[in-house]
């Protein structure tokens, strides 16, 4: 049986970045990897292997981690490995790296690409998944296995099998993607693996399959699926793999190890699930509300509501349609709407299911739902975030499902907030009007049903004093009919309803009179309105609310039993709740504020004594209260004022690990509460006081920062504390160099969320963000941080934007154009301040306007098809030509080569390509005011080659950009224009320290300024084969004397030509840096020290032992790795050193150090004694990690020979 596998693994990405002269997006695992995953298929030669891109070093071929990988070879390989022999049985292809994705205008046609290392992220240069699903689909090779840990792959299982003439029959396929088509795949956070390959390495071993068994695809997938679920409990990344598991089983690896019940199926586990579920039948759902008994029920018929129940059937019935959310107030009927609805619901295509309240909705208990063809209801979203975004990562999954959901009109924007960040569509949501009062005769209707015939007088009366409440209508009514409320005040509408909440109330009370002290009633009734929900087996609560109440604890749990079965009290899951919520909201308000809406102290005495158990539900119940008559009455209260106060206070005097949870647990409150949330917000941009307790030592200053971003956002919804949100958020982010994918909200990326246009946000919200980046950019300071204001800015001139963002990376969905005439006035201010940094005198702020002024220029494109959107790019040509007379002006100025090089850069595109006949003659026209220098030249060598070759050879009348360039030609073009700036330099600088310290100074702008550090390789390949060896003796003596400089990490390089020929010279040059003990020396030297193995002399050992001990980690990790190079020519030179190397706790060093003693690539453990394991094995005690693939390869492979020794180890890890 034939079976064949290729795996991808690509780290480098030079062409990959945000703007021309930000850092490359490399990655740092792929590789690893992939090469990780080659082992374990090579397993008992399971599979024949081929690597991408590949290292072979003495015949040993493996995943290069410094290698690159071409579009052609990728392509080549791909059809090598599907198509190219027919007698292949078996076929897998794994890929980590780069996953691009393009979005058309609309938003609603993306291809989605594995990128290359070529590729600038516009499409060219890599493999669309169409593309590859069609070789796929071609293929004569009958199993065919595919897992992609790159972002988007997903969309690879979105494909429909076809029925081509010749398809093979019956075929098997499995695919495993690290995410969902629009959704990005992550790296684990300690950066060893992608979060998919790590699961993937673990779920293939072979160590934990009992000998002689099968790992097969379904007890892998299976694996991966809990491994990525496990994950998510642990860090909250949202990972979900996307799967397609063939008809018939694979086997993938023989197993090799004792029974390991983690890839042991069980036939329960996935049906089985720990506590209650929250997916309950409509029956269940209304069950309680549906007993007569109750004193508030639903059993009374819909009155009206005809054209929202017509809505709701539309809603299932739109193929676009998604989410459909019905807003009202307390009271007016939206729970009894979703009641009719359900009764009606007839759809034989769709399953219907409520989901009950008290029940949180997780990631374990979602899984379990219908994957497609189902419509959840949620009533009271607003109080529901956390179970909406669960619930919305699960629709993302599953398009075919529906969820309705209904919310009070102070929730219905945040809510929609939410949907836009989880990638829902504006077009995918039904917004219905918000539920309004029935009409006079449609009320007159529901009294007649409350009230019997002996009260027909009373129709009128109460129909027109419970106009605006459905909800007082059925309950006045009822009241009226016992005779509890006097008819009198029918006249006077507000005071009948609010007695009728107090009368009903009272009545509820009364009832159960007899088994509760109407008193206790009444203060238990407010207690649980104020700490709602409950959760009464919480006994921190049971012991709070008894002393409270000033009764045993038994007695409470007794009384609320009561309070639930008598109705007044409503089950759901785990909690209880006063229902209606009507009329909890009335006893809350009753309890807190007087009729003159002060304080009644109530508040404050509850807070005291329940904030340790209930902070979250008290402040998120009080803060709707003074929301509502904020918002009703257009009032400040002082409902607040002392719990706020006493908050500041508790939180000044807090530790780090306390204010975390604090803030945490306050976030809700945010949107509700922007004024003190903000000043709390203040709070915790100082350092903590308070000592942290030893067991939460692993809390920090910066573990509170991190909490809020997502608070200053919800704050920032509130126009009045935009602007002050925007300037905390700046000073928070614009010195973080974190990665922006890490579990937590990075504030630049609330920033440019706060900046950014969308279809229903007021102008006035970009506009403040705009006024807070021009006060950022009047301080001094302004381009000395990590991030620049322009990064905001950018924002505001962007031509297409998306309806939504997701935190922790970029989700881009359903693009919309931007209208510029509205936005016209804020993008002329924009390009303002970005002019206004062309009078800079740092060549780095003038390179960073630029950068700004590209992106502005840039064409509407449909992003499917990449093609030029031709109404967009006329409407935009004003702009456009106003751009390039903005360049044209400041080109005219005596700017520096880098400057004009840049300019160059970005106007050779539209040169050729630009939409407009006015754009690409204005462009050239630009570029041939620059002036051919030899500054220009020289600096062109250094960073911008491209760009050079161009201007000097082309002059804008060859196309760069054409499919039909040269690539040989233009090489030997390159390598020309470099050897002749080469030969002007020698002639220069004829001292070669003087050439050093030039070449330093140009090399040192051109980084500040951002390039990577590859700048001047070329020049220096070039200058080296033209350069005498007494010239290069004395650049080495300079760059000695300038240990600092960009040049010292080309120092060996400089070295390895000089050894050919003063050998003698070189060598002492090498000690001279080496005792330095410089670090760019150093490790230059260090990394290149394998590169003269087979000639190494006395000194050269002296030099290697003298790197091996350096201070700088990095450094003794390169000279451990250059070890690793000399394996084959010097093994028992490599064998002594390696013993010799301390390596203390550090984990890169055991992995450098394990890698030498590779069983199949290094130096074999087999070949050492038993006292040589011993000393290696006692390195690792210490280590931190040992869980890397390399480590436990080798504590493997040792504990062949001696397994004692390595429980010794493990024992005192432990220990």
């Amino acid at each position: 049986m034939r079976r064949d596998a290729l795996v991808v693994g690509i780290n480098q990405y030079p062409f990959l970045k945000d703007t021309p002269t930000s850092p490359a997006k490399h990655l740092t695992t792929p590789a690893a990897d992939a090469e990780a995953i080659a082992q374990l298929l090579e397993t008992d030669n399971t599979f024949t292997v081929a690597r991408l891109p590949k290292l072979e070093i003495d015949g040993k071929v493996q995943v290069d981690p410094k290698g690159q990988v071409s579009l052609e070879e990728l392509s080549r390989e791909i059809n090598k490995l599907f198509c190219a022999d027919n007698n292949r049985d078996t076929a897998l292809l794994f890929f980590a790296g780069h996953g691009l994705q393009q979005l058309n205008s609309l938003g609603n046609k993306r291809k989605i690409c594995l990128a290359t290392s070529n590729t600038k992220g516009t499409g060219e240069n890599s493999i669309s998944l169409n593309d590859l699903w069609e070789l796929l689909e071609q293929s004569p090779v009958k199993e065919q296995i595919i897992w992609l840990d790159s972002c988007y792959g997903g969309e690879l299982l979105e494909f429909q099998e076809s029925d081509l003439p010749g398809r093979v029959s019956g075929r098997r396929r499995l695919i495993i993607a690290a995410s969902h088509s629009s959704e990005v795949a992550y790296e684990r956070l300690d950066g060893k693996h992608g979060v998919l390959s790590g699961a993937l390495i673990e779920g293939l071993n072979p160590n934990k399959i009992p000998q002689g068994d099968w790992i097969t695809d379904r007890k892998l997938a299976d694996f991966v699926e809990r491994e990525l679920q496990k994950y998510y409990e642990q860090t909250k990344i949202p990972q979900i793999p996307q799967i397609r598991r063939p008809d018939h089983l694979i086997n993938l690896i023989l197993g090799k190890g004792e029974k390991h019940e983690d890839l042991e199926i069980s036939k329960t586990s996935l049906l089985n699930t720990s506590g209650l579920s929250p997916f309950v039948s409509w029956e269940d759902f209304f069950r309680e509300w549906l007993n007569t008994e109750k004193p508030f029920n639903h059993a009374w018929q819909l009155v009206g509501r005809t054209d929202y129940l017509q809505s709701f059937n539309d809603f299932l019935q739109s193929e676009e349609q998604k989410i459909l959310i019905l807003p009202g107030r307390g009271g007016i009927g939206k729970t009894k709407l979703l009641h009719a609805f359900a009764e009606q619901f007839n759809n034989s295509n769709l399953t219907l299911w409520f989901v009950e309240e008290g029940i949180s909705v997780t990631a374990e208990n979602v899984v379990n739902l219908p994957k497609e063809n189902c419509v959840l209801v949620l009533d009271d979203a607003h109080r529901r975030e956390e179970d909406v975004a669960i619930l919305l990562a699960f629709f993302r999954q599953n398009p075919t499902n529906k969820l309705i959901v209904s919310c009070r009109p102070y929730g219905m924007e945040y809510l929609q907030i939410i949907f836009r960040q989880a990638g829902i569509h504006f077009r995918q949501i039904q917004l219905l009007d918000e539920l309004k009062e029935l009409n006079r005769d449609e009320v007159k209707t529901l009294a007649c049903q409350t009230l019997s015939n002996k009260h027909g007088d009373l129709v009128n009366k109460l129909a027109l004093a419970t106009k605006d409440c459905p909800l007082a209508t059925v309950v006045g009514g009822q009241l009226l009919v016992q005779k509890m409320i006097d008819p009198f005040l029918l006249e006077r509408d507000t005071e009948f309803q609010y007695d009728v909440l107090s009368r009903f109330h009272d009545t509820l009370i009364g009832k159960i009179s007899q088994s509760i002290e109407p008193e206790l009633c009444h203060e238990l009734l407010k207690l649980i309105a104020a700490v709602a929900p409950i959760r009464i087996n919480n006994e921190d609560f049971q012991e709070l609310a008894a002393e409270f109440l000033q009764i045993e604890s038994s007695k409470l749990v007794g009384n609320i039993d009561i309070l639930e079965k008598s109705g007044i009290l409503l089950t759901r899951g785990y909690t209880l709740r006063i229902t209606p919520d009507i009329l909890a909201d009335h006893i809350l308000h009753q309890a807190c504020l007087t009729l003159k809406e002060k304080s009644t102290g109530y508040a404050e005495k509850v807070f005291n004594k329940f904030k340790s158990v209930s902070l979250k539900e008290l402040m998120k119940n009080f803060a709707e209260v003074d929301w509502r008559i904020r918002h009703t009455k257009s009032e400040e209260n002082d409902l607040l004022t002392d719990i706020w106060l006493y908050i500041y206070e508790d939180f000044r005097q807090a530790s780090n690990s306390n204010r975390y949870y604090l803030l945490k647990l306050l976030t809700e409150v945010a949107y509700y509460q922007p004024k003190q949330m903000l000043e709390l917000g203040k709070l915790a941009m100082h350092p903590a006081t308070t000592p942290e307790d030893e067991r939460f030592s692993n809390f920090d200053h910066n573990t509170v920062l991190n909490q809020l971003p997502e608070i200053f956002k919800r704050i920032g919804y509130t126009l009045n504390y935009l602007l002050p949100c925007c300037n905390i958020l700046w000073e928070l982010g614009r010195d973080d160099n974190r990665e922006r994918y890490f579990q937590y909200r990075h504030p630049i990326d609330v920033l440019t969320e706060l900046a950014k246009y969308d279809i229903n946000k007021k102008i006035i919200f970009n506009q403040t963000v705009l006024e807070a980046a021009r006060q950022w950019l009047k301080k001094t300071d302004a381009h000395s941080h990590t991030h620049s204001p322009l990064d905001i800015l950018d924002i505001l001139l962007k031509k297409n934007e998306s309806s939504t963002f997701m935190e922790g990376s970029s989700l881009l969905v359903n693009y919309f154009a931007i209208d510029s005439q509205k936005t016209q006035k804020i993008r002329e201010q924009v390009l303002s301040l970005i002019c206004d940094c062309f009078r800079s005198n740092e060549p780095k702020i003038i390179l960073r306007a630029l950068s700004s002024l590209e992106k502005a220029l840039k064409e509407p494109t449909d992003r499917l098809s990449g093609k030029k959107d031709s109404k967009q790019c006329e409407k935009w040509l004003p702009e456009q030509l106003k751009i390039l007379e903005l360049i044209s002006i400041f080109i005219d100025q005596k700017n520096s080569a880098l400057i004009n090089l840049e300019v160059i850069r970005i106007l050779n595109y539209y040169v050729h390509l630009g939409y407009s006949e006015i754009v690409r003659k204005k462009a050239l026209k630009i570029i041939n005011l620059i002036p051919n220098t030899f500054e220009l030249r020289f600096i062109g060598v250094l960073a911008y080659i491209n760009e050079l070759d161009w201007l000097i050879n082309n002059k804008g009348k060859f196309d760069l950009h054409s499919e039909k360039l040269n690539w040989q030609e233009r090489d030997k073009r390159v390598e020309q224009l470099s050897t002749n700036v080469a030969q002007e330099f020698l002639k220069r600088y004829p001292d070669a320290k003087s050439g050093v310290q030039a070449l330093d100074k140009e090399l040192i702008i051109i980084q500040n300024c951002g390039f990577d550090n590859r700048t001047g390789s070329l020049f220096l390949d070039t200058f080296l084969k033209i350069t005498q060896a007494e010239y290069i003796a004395q650049m080495c003596e300079g760059i000695i004397e300038l240990p600092e400089s960009p040049l010292a990490k080309n120092f060996a390089s400089l070295l390895y030509k000089l050894r050919k020929f003063d050998e003698h010279r070189a060598i002492k040059f090498t000690q001279l840096a080496v005792d330095t003990n410089f670090t760019l020396l150093c490790s230059s030297v260090a990394e290149k020290i394998w590169a003269w193995r087979n000639n190494l002399q006395s000194a050269d050992l002296d030099i290697i032992k003298k790197l091996l001990i350096h201070d700088d980690i990095e450094v003794k990790k390169s000279a451990i790795a250059s070890l690793y190079m000399m394996r084959d020519s010097q093994p028992e030179l490599v064998n002594m050193m390696a013993l010799e190397i301390k390596i203390g706790s550090n984990t890169k060093l055991a992995i450098e150090l394990c890698k030498i003693f590779n069983r199949k690539y290094g130096i074999s453990p087999d070949s050492l004694s038993n006292e040589e394991l011993k000393i290696l094995l006692a390195k690792l005690e210490p280590v931190s990690d040992i869980s890397n693939y390399q480590i436990t390869e080798f504590l493997t492979d040792c504990f062949e020979r001696v397994p004692r020794l390595i429980v010794q180890v493990l024992l005192k890890r432990i220990q």
